[in-house]
C-alpha cells in the first residue's frame, strides 16, 4: 500500500511537471513565432528603407556628376578661351615681326599643306 501511494505521488508529481513542461512549452513556441513575426516586420522596413537610400544616393550621384560636368565645361571653355588670346598674342606678335611676309608664309604653309 505505502509502495502505490508512493507510486501515485510520483505519477501525479510526473503528470504535473508534464502539464507544467507542455505549458511552457507552449508558451516558448508562442514567444518563438512572435519573434519570428516581428523579425520579418523588422526585415521589411528595413528592405523598404535600403530601397529609399538606394533611390537617394542614386539622385545625389546624378546631381554630383551633373555639377561636375557643368564645372568641367567651364573649365574646358575658359582654358579654350586663354589658349585662343595666347595665339592671337602670338600672330600679332609674329605679324609684328615679319611684317609682309606673314601673308606669304601662310600662302607658302597652306600650299606645302595642300600639295
Amino acid at each position: 500500500m505505502v509502495m502505490n501511494n508512493r507510486i501515485k505521488t510520483i505519477n501525479e508529481k510526473f503528470n504535473e511537471f508534464l502539464l507544467t513542461y507542455q505549458e511552457a512549452e507552449g508558451n516558448v513556441i508562442k514567444i518563438v513565432n512572435q519573434c519570428e513575426e516581428e523579425a520579418g516586420k523588422l526585415v521589411a522596413e528595413a528592405a523598404t528603407e535600403a530601397n529609399a537610400l538606394e533611390r537617394l544616393a542614386k539622385e545625389k550621384l546624378e546631381e554630383i556628376a551633373k555639377e561636375l560636368e557643368e564645372r568641367l565645361n567651364a573649365l574646358i571653355n575658359e582654358i579654350r578661351k586663354s589658349k585662343e588670346k595666347e595665339i592671337e598674342v602670338t600672330v600679332e606678335e609674329a605679324s609684328a615681326k615679319m611684317g609682309e611676309r606673314v601673308p606669304k608664309a601662310v600662302e607658302m604653309i597652306v600650299n606645302s599643306l595642300l600639295g
